[in-house]
């Protein structure tokens, strides 16, 4: 019997490919991936990491970062700006070969299962 014996459509995707796609909108979408209070989203040059955009995002006024509130400190007056970023992302399905998993994974990955990597860089500024 074929694998699509039942089925009328079949589509097989690779890691890479969901990883390059993932990289396009990273690039073409940063204020997705980007959260920071007023400070650095209106000035982005106290971040964690550069902001790697394509030159459209910029020309056409795009925010780099999705704005939010600043983060109060309790029982006072004063609030921190802030700045989370997801860096980098990865998708890894079966057999698993585009990262390596921690041992607490019991690697290599088991059949039908997938794993994601995002490296997080986060930072207050005072």
């Amino acid at each position: 019997m074929k694998f699509t014996h039942y089925s009328d459509i079949y589509v097989a995707v690779q890691d890479a490919g969901i990883n390059r796609i993932l990289k396009h909108i990273m690039a073409q979408r940063p204020s997705l991936f980007n959260y920071g209070s007023i400070l650095p989203a209106t000035n982005p040059r106290p971040i964690c990491r550069e902001i790697r955009t394509v030159p459209r995002v910029v020309q056409a006024n795009n925010p780099l970062i999705s704005r939010t509130d600043p983060l109060p400190i309790i029982r006072t007056p004063i609030t921190l700006d802030y700045i989370v970023q997801l860096t980098r992302g990865t998708i890894d399905f079966f057999p698993g070969s585009a990262f390596s998993l921690p041992p607490e994974l019991d690697p290599p990955l088991k059949e039908q299962q997938f794993a994601v990597n995002f490296e997080v860089c986060a930072s207050l500024i005072c």
